[in-house]
Order: structure tokens, then sequence, then C-alpha cells
């Protein structure tokens, strides 16, 4: 006797796709995992960078002068030596005028002597130190770019207007004193007054900075 048994339909192994469309599927998700990756730090990264964009561009401003100062300093010159004779002529009582783009201070009632305003007398050589520190402190967080920016004003304004008044002395001398008294005024007073124009204008510096200090500064 035969006994009848049900039929099985044959049995099939599942379709495993080829090795290349594997390999094109795992670049699909590893591109879209760099992708939400580079998304999540995208905020983060244009913080960073907006937070040091005001730093850079104010270094740069910064550099920026100092360049433009040595760049033009026969103009600079020129400036200098009409603020000395102002100087001159109101301070110590000595008429003089400078020439619109000369830098020369010339005397109103002696033109026997004319006092010349040369690059070593500038105060651009002064402040340039300034000027790096300055931009240097501008790129570390550790200073506040405020604190940095008023000792900076300060400090050049202070050396400044002390190298004018010596320029203004040593013209007054001059037309006093005559050689010998330009001689002893622009070695020895003009040396005293400019030393102690950079020692304040560094105390000055070291005073405004040792109270903006701090490790997160904006």
């Amino acid at each position: 006797m035969l006994a009848a048994s049900p039929s099985q339909p044959p049995q099939t192994e599942p379709a495993h796709p080829p090795p290349a469309w594997s390999a094109l599927l795992a670049g699909i998700d590893n591109g879209k995992r760099a992708l939400l990756a580079a998304q999540a730090s995208a905020p983060a990264t244009s913080a960073a960078i907006l937070r040091w964009l005001p730093r850079w561009l104010i270094a740069l401003v910064v550099v920026g002068v100092l360049v433009s100062a040595f760049s033009f300093l026969p103009r600079v010159l020129a400036a200098e030596a009409g603020l000395a004779s102002r100087l001159l002529t109101a301070i110590f009582r000595v008429p003089a005028y400078s020439p619109a783009t000369l830098p020369y201070v010339v005397y109103m009632d002696d033109p026997t002597y004319v006092l010349q305003v040369t690059t070593e007398c500038s105060a651009v050589f002064l402040t340039a130190p300034f000027l790096v520190v300055a931009a240097l402190l501008l790129l570390s967080r550790r200073f506040r770019v405020t604190r940095v920016m008023v000792s900076l004003l300060l400090s050049v304004s202070l050396i400044v207007a002390v190298n004018e008044i010596r320029i203004a002395f040593v013209g007054a001398a001059l037309s006093w004193w005559g050689v010998e008294g330009y001689g002893w005024a622009h070695t020895v007073a003009g040396s005293v007054l400019s030393i102690a124009a950079i020692a304040g204008a560094v105390a000055l510096s070291y005073f405004i900075m040792r109270k903006g200090s701090r490790g997160d500064a904006p």
C-alpha cells in the first residue's frame, strides 16, 4: 500500500546582492554618516571663527597703521614738525612755523638756524614696538580686546606728546643758546625725555593689562 504524503515545495536559499552592490551601499551609508557629522560640527566651527574674527581684524588694522606710518614717513615727519613749531611758539615763546610738507621748523625772528625733524627723532620708531606687541596680544585670548586697545592708545599718545615736547625744547635751546645749546639739549635732555616717555608708557600698559588678563577673555 502506498501512503500519500503532502508535496513540499523545493527549498531555495535567500538571494545575496553582488559584492559590487554591497560595496556601493556601504559607501553611501558612510557618506551619510560623514555628512551628518559635518553638519553637527559646523555650528561649533562657525562660532569659533566668529569669536576669533574680530581679534584678527583688529590686529590687522594695528599692523596696517604701523605699515602706513613707515610708508608715509615723510608726511609723518612734516606733521611732527608742524606740531612742534606750534608748541615752540605757545610754550617756549619762540615764534616759529613749519612748511606744509617739509619736516623743518623755521624761526620767524631769527632765520639763522632751521631745525630739521629727522627719522631718528620721529615718534614712529618709539611707538612701533608697542604696536607690534599689541597686535600679538590681540591674538591671545588671555587679554581683553578693549584693554589692549586702551593700553595701546594711551601709551602711543603719551609717547607722541612727550616726543613733541622734546622736539620743541630742542628747538628752543637752539634759538636761545645756539649750536652748543642744541647739542646738550638734543643729547642729554632729549634722551632723558625719550627714556622717560618709554618707561611711562610701559608702566601704564602694565597697569592697564594687569587687571585685564583672564583665560577666557572674549
